[in-house]
């Protein structure tokens, strides 16, 4: 598994930094107009996934993991269940089905 040239880090910065934004934006705009009620908050919380999936495909898929045949990636957790509270960690399940170099291996 190879991935691309430092340069490509620059881009995937970009688009992570621009799709958070988005996300803190909207969740501006829900809190200051939901009239302190939680009247929708499931689609508040179902739509935050959604763009967060949107974010980690983006990413996924700018760095060519989507070719990789032995490559798996799995959304767990609330993220999982499409429940993204605001502030809340994103846990992300990533399966290689081959056995890594010793050179791709953390070292302790």
């Amino acid at each position: 598994m190879s991935l691309k040239p430092r340069h490509t880090n620059n881009l995937l910065k970009d688009i992570l930094n621009k799709h958070l934004s988005s996300i803190d934006i909207d969740f501006q705009y829900w809190l200051e107009n939901r009239l302190n009620k939680v009247s929708g908050i499931e689609a508040f919380l179902k739509e935050r996934a959604e763009y967060a999936d949107n974010l980690i495909t983006t990413l996924w898929n700018g760095a060519d993991l989507s070719k990789e045949r032995d490559l798996t990636l799995f959304a767990v957790g609330g993220y999982g269940r499409k429940e993204l509270h605001p502030y809340s960690d994103i846990d992300l399940l990533i399966i290689y089905r081959k056995k890594l170099k010793l050179t791709n291996q953390k070292k302790n």
